[in-house]
């Protein structure tokens, strides 16, 4: 497939020195967050990725003709499922494209742990009052507990969401255009991004290089709370295990797999 062209408009980011270090493999790079504009009386519609394996919150389009729909983790694919509106400039409701409806916590089940999380009509009342916190959290005005990932489930597509107890960990940490950052981009001293090949991004071994930047899938990269570094294509930042010995070793996209040579830290 031949490479599409990159938008050539650019804004010129900011510069901070950084290195990837993996196993004694260093790549000397300037990383700079890109900001997405704030959120404000009505924001554009954007995604919500889980921290955890950035999968997509999703409106389950089996239930989605009523109040009460099921409010799931499902792979990212852009459809209208999946694209949320905050409708303030402090987020507040969160609101479905696909259904009109807000993220609401169930009544009858918020007072504990595990309380459901669903679709409902809009109404503004504190169950639909959400907080997008710096840390990547998402809480709830009502009682304060954070947006959850079920852990029983979330290696499945259809992961129940949840509130609660906020803990820190990596099923209650969230990726959305709805926080000030945005999503990260590589960028190096030369001001081009880190970019996956769209020659070869569909396969494993993709190549990474340094492109012109752009608002672009390929140039997206999520950092996970495993270490993981994760394409918007899907696959992860990955270091050639047959050159990891040695300087010149080839960073590549690759499946996620979890292993050492996927694990980053930013420094």
């Amino acid at each position: 497939m031949p490479r599409t062209e990159h938008d050539s408009r650019k804004r010129r980011p900011s510069i901070r020195t950084a290195c990837i270090v993996l196993l004694g493999v260093v790549l000397t790079v300037g990383i700079s967050v890109v900001a997405a504009a704030p959120a404000n009386a009505m924001s554009p519609a954007v995604d919500i990725r889980s921290g955890h394996n950035a999968r997509c919150i999703d409106a389950d389009v089996n239930t989605a003709g009523a109040n009460g729909t099921k409010a799931q983790l499902w792979d990212c694919n852009g459809q209208p499922q999946q694209q949320w509106v905050a409708l303030t400039s402090s987020v507040d409701g969160i609101r479905n494209v696909m259904t009109n409806r807000c993220l609401d916590a169930d009544l009858n089940t918020i007072a504990d742990n595990g309380g459901k999380v669903q679709l409902w009509d809009c109404n503004e009342q504190a169950q639909q009052r959400w907080t997008v916190e710096s840390d990547g959290t998402i809480r709830n005005s009502y009682n304060g507990r954070c947006l959850d990932a079920d852990t029983g489930t979330i290696d499945q597509l259809g992961t129940k969401l949840q509130l609660w107890d906020c803990n820190g960990s990596r099923q209650q940490q969230w990726l959305s255009r709805f926080i000030a950052t945005g999503y990260p981009k590589i960028v190096a001293e030369s001001g081009r991004c880190l970019d996956g090949d769209l020659n070869t991004i569909n396969s494993n071994g993709a190549k990474v290089q340094l492109w012109d930047c752009a608002r672009s899938a390929q140039q997206s990269f999520v950092p996970l709370g495993d270490g993981t570094i994760r394409n918007d294509f899907g696959r992860c930042l990955d270091a050639d295990i047959n050159t990891l010995a040695n300087n010149g070793t080839k960073v590549q996209l690759w499946d996620c797999n979890g292993q050492p040579q996927q694990r980053w830290s930013l420094g």
